[in-house]
């Protein structure tokens, strides 16, 4: 394209960038620009299933990358909020995920096996039943002062500064997780990684991305060998409850 387009909000305006992103995206007045960047900060969902698939295929096209930010604790990323819906009429969220854990002791530890950065491609059960857990009101409680804390963008700078220098540090330590991640990736080789582009990548990113595709792979199969064994310890416990119930006539024992 002949320019660049970088589109950014915090909470309402947030919501506002990710529809604006959408419309310039599908618009002839903004054909000359080649990719539209969108950096958003306590966004809440803006569309259903079906805005959502749209979105994704103008990012498989190249036309829109967007990160979105939202702290822990927050609650307006939550709203509103998000149900197991097949049928396309709960709300959606959109783009690269960018989880901002905190300063705390237990953020320092997730923050050393990788950053939390996802994208919603997977729309199985399993997948959305781990969504709903980890966006429901009861996994980010909070005091309404914390609420209204978490929610302001200088809560947010803070957060990424943090990371940012944490990530930084650990870099030049032992202490981090998995060496193939001290070098922070951009947005589109986070695209690349999660498998959200058709573009091609570096024999590095190559890499991770095969390593994430085994990963994801070996945690499927755990899922089901987990989910077989639930199933068969439910079956056999409901025999043995349907053996102990059943009552033994003391006419059909012999006599001691």
């Amino acid at each position: 394209g002949d320019y660049n387009l970088s589109i950014t909000g915090h909470s309402l305006g947030g919501g506002l960038a990710t529809i604006l992103s959408f419309y310039a995206a599908t618009n002839q007045m903004f054909s000359k620009v080649k990719t539209i960047r969108v950096f958003t900060y306590a966004a809440p969902r803006v569309g259903c299933y079906g805005f959502a698939q749209a979105f994704q295929h103008l990012e498989r096209k190249g036309k829109i990358r967007m990160a979105r930010f939202s702290n822990t604790h927050d609650l307006v990323p939550l709203i509103p909020f998000h149900g197991m819906d097949r049928m396309g009429r709960s709300y959606k969220h959109v783009g690269m995920h960018i989880r901002l854990l905190g300063i705390s002791r237990i953020s320092q530890y997730w923050l050393r096996q990788a950053l939390d950065v996802t994208y919603p491609k997977d729309d199985g059960w399993w997948a959305q039943l781990q969504r709903s857990f980890w966006a429901s009101l009861f996994m980010n409680l909070n005091s309404p002062a914390g609420y209204k804390q978490t929610h302001k963008l200088s809560d947010y700078q803070k957060r990424i500064r943090f990371t940012l220098e944490f990530r930084n540090a650990l870099s030049e330590t032992d202490l981090l997780h998995d060496k193939k991640r001290a070098r922070l990736k951009t947005l589109d080789e986070y695209y690349f990684i999660r498998g959200a582009t058709s573009l091609t990548g570096t024999s590095e990113l190559t890499a991770i991305t095969i390593e994430e595709s085994a990963k994801i792979a070996e945690r499927r199969r755990t899922k089901k060998i987990v989910f077989s064994l639930l199933i068969i310890a439910i079956a056999e416990a409901l025999i043995l409850l349907r053996f102990l119930n059943t009552s033994i006539q003391c006419e059909s024992l012999p006599l001691i």
